[in-house]
């Protein structure tokens, strides 16, 4: 005779019987830890402790809310899953009409929500989500999309602030350039695009010592060696180096 198992819980109730390995048990609620249950071999004489077992979770639901080149996406287990601890939690996006590829975006499990920013208003974005226990990850939860829209204002109080162009990136010209001790070379930061909002840009030297920067981009030689300027954009952190290399053929 092939040997069978019953597989019973913690409170002895039957989950299955006399059925051959693997056994499945099945009408589990999802994302739940099951503990304490015990398999007992056919013969009666064998009985083994099973450890704990987690389901995994059934697909999330996604709710979103538009903003102004944002939207939040807001995940939720599915209904009647359990509380296992989930390890990971990721929304997915991309333009409804478009060929691009999903833009995964973490979310902290504990939040269970995000604001994706950056977005283009008018435009629809389609998202899904994903949730992960320790046994793996769930379904795709079934795609919802939303539109992100400009703030039109509200009767009676001030009007928003009209959108702002962020910064795309920055150049640095020249990107190497060699300067005497005592003397200057002017460097020139081109932020995009040229209508951005805030073109705010800070200059930084990798050592002083060797050749400082003013706040303008102008760099001065202070000793033989070489540094590197680095010039950053207020507005997104956007960065751009230039390498100087400070020659002592002036100094007397």
């Amino acid at each position: 005779m092939a040997d069978t198992f019953s597989v019973s819980d913690k409170d002895k109730n039957v989950l299955a019987k006399d059925v051959p390995s693997p056994v499945t048990i099945s009408k589990l609620t999802g994302n739940t830890i099951y503990a304490d249950w015990t398999a007992t071999k056919n013969d009666g004489d064998s009985i083994l402790n099973i450890s704990d077992q987690t389901t995994l979770p059934n697909k999330p639901v996604v709710t979103l809310k538009p903003g102004d080149k944002t939207v939040n996406a807001a995940v939720a287990l599915a209904k009647g899953d359990g509380n296992a601890p989930l390890t990971k939690v990721t929304v997915s996006y991309k333009t409804q009409a478009g060929t691009d590829k999903l833009v995964p975006v973490d979310v902290e499990p504990s939040k269970m929500n995000v604001d994706i920013n950056g977005l283009t208003d008018g435009t629809p974005y389609q998202f899904t989500a994903v949730v992960s226990n320790a046994a793996g990850d769930s379904a795709v939860s079934d795609a919802v999309t939303s539109t992100p829209q400009a703030s039109l204002g509200v009767p009676g109080k001030p009007t928003p602030n009209p959108a702002t162009i962020a910064v795309t990136g920055v150049t640095l010209d020249p990107n190497k350039a060699t300067v005497d001790v005592g003397k200057t070379q002017q460097l020139t930061a081109t932020v995009s695009p040229d209508n951005a909002t805030d073109k705010t840009v800070t200059y930084k030297s990798s050592d002083d010592t060797i050749a400082s920067v003013d706040g303008k981009g102008l760099v001065t030689g202070v000793k033989a060696g070489s540094v590197t300027v680095t010039a950053s954009t207020k507005d997104g952190n956007k960065q751009a180096t230039s390498d100087i290399t400070v020659s002592a053929s002036a100094a007397k």
